[in-house]
């Protein structure tokens, strides 16, 4: 089979992401994806823009993974309006065949029109026009590879710091994973998205001896970390004192929170971790900030005694 059959496959492993620019950002490279080619095009309304193709360097996941990724990153899956646009693209993929794997996600999703098959563009919803060429079973494998990678994506681009036993109201002791990301960087608001989109939250920590437990945890796996990285909570001044909630819960903080330069000041809403000489401390950043940086999700595992609480008897 050829490289070229290959490039058309659309259900993947790796990742293909679009950005739409009107007249910016034609150059900026985004950590974590190859920039493949830039396609110039026009809009229903005739506005001129440019479309960018990243395709995702580090990370893995299923379909709808991957697509909740490129938008932590204000992008989609990639979408080809024509077949000169699409023509286009595999120039940009040939060139750059040696970083694509034998599957890529883009984004397109059939229905069927009665007994026959058409095929969308999730970015507009409008129906594929042009010739769609598919390997053999191809089409045949979509219907089952969206379900069986739902149920087995795994957390690529995250390293496991450590795991901890936490106890809810009705004395369930349920374990709390967590994870630091490797390979992706991003603001507060954008790291919050991201761990969400695994299922997962930006790590809360409940109580004085998780926090102590969490820090040891961090000190044994410094090597992961950079200066700054981010976690989930978030301060509001009420009646002029500094209060901190959980973003997993919306609870106040219950212990007090150490916090250190550099980044302390009132316009800083957001907590993050401070590193530095291999001691961690807390420390005030932006959360919309345009800095980029690692964050920390957790994954909380319930007991099974759990589950009729969820679903019912």
């Amino acid at each position: 089979m050829t490289p070229k059959v290959l490039i058309k496959f659309t259900i993947a492993f790796i990742i293909l992401c679009i950005r739409p620019i009107y007249c910016r950002l034609c150059e900026e490279e985004i950590v974590g994806f190859k920039k493949l080619g830039v396609h110039h095009s026009t809009d229903v309304q005739g506005n001129r823009y440019i479309k960018v193709f990243h395709l995702s360097m580090d990370f893995e996941g299923n379909w709808m993974d991957s697509r909740s990724f490129c938008r932590t990153f204000d992008m989609d899956l990639a979408t080809f309006d024509s077949s000169y646009e699409f023509s286009n693209f595999v120039k940009f993929a040939m060139d750059k065949s040696s970083y694509f794997d034998k599957w890529t996600h883009i984004g397109g999703i059939s229905k069927f029109n009665g007994k026959r098959r058409e095929w969308y563009w999730i970015t507009t919803n409008r129906r594929v026009t042009y010739s769609m060429q598919f390997a053999v079973g191809q089409v045949i494998l979509i219907s089952f590879l969206h379900v069986f990678f739902m149920c087995n994506s795994r957390l690529v681009g995250f390293q496991k710091l450590g795991n901890y036993y936490i106890t809810d109201e009705k004395g369930n002791s349920n374990e709390k994973l967590y994870y630091i990301s490797i390979n992706f960087r991003a603001n507060w608001i954008n790291s919050k998205s991201f761990c969400t989109s695994f299922g997962m939250n930006l790590v809360s920590l409940e109580s004085d001896h998780e926090a102590q437990y969490f820090m040891k945890a961090c000190e044994n796996n410094s090597n992961s970390f950079e200066e700054i990285t981010f976690i989930g909570a978030t301060s509001e001044f009420i009646d002029g004192n500094e209060k901190w909630f959980l973003t997993t819960t919306g609870k106040e903080v219950n212990y007090k929170l150490e916090l250190s330069e550099p980044k302390n000041n009132d316009n800083n809403q957001c907590l993050a971790l401070y590193h530095m000489d291999a001691k961690f401390s807390y420390t005030k950043v932006k959360c919309n900030g345009h800095e980029n940086h690692k964050f920390i999700c957790q994954k909380v595992i319930l007991k099974l005694e759990n589950w009729t609480d969820i679903f019912g008897r």
